[in-house]
């Protein structure tokens, strides 16, 4: 959570597929404003966000043989 702003991420580990959803609160509600994936369905993508104002990082750890991506996403 950043501010107003709150990542989560949401792996498949039998898959190893997944994705980010990024939420926003508004008067004291959340509501989901995006959907983040790798759009390859890399490999546990979405183990692990990260978020710093409008810029948010995604883990897939079982990607590159194993070795690990990021994923960074911006929204400006």
């Amino acid at each position: 959570i950043d501010g107003g702003t709150c990542v989560i991420g949401g792996t498949d580990t039998i898959l190893g597929t997944g994705s980010a959803y990024v939420f926003t609160n508004t008067g004291g509600s959340w509501s989901q404003v995006a959907e983040l994936t790798s759009g390859d369905n890399d490999g546990g993508f979405g183990w692990s966000v990260t978020i710093d104002g409008d810029t948010c990082a995604i883990g897939a750890p079982v990607t590159n043989d194993y070795t690990g991506s990021a994923f960074v996403f911006s929204s400006s």
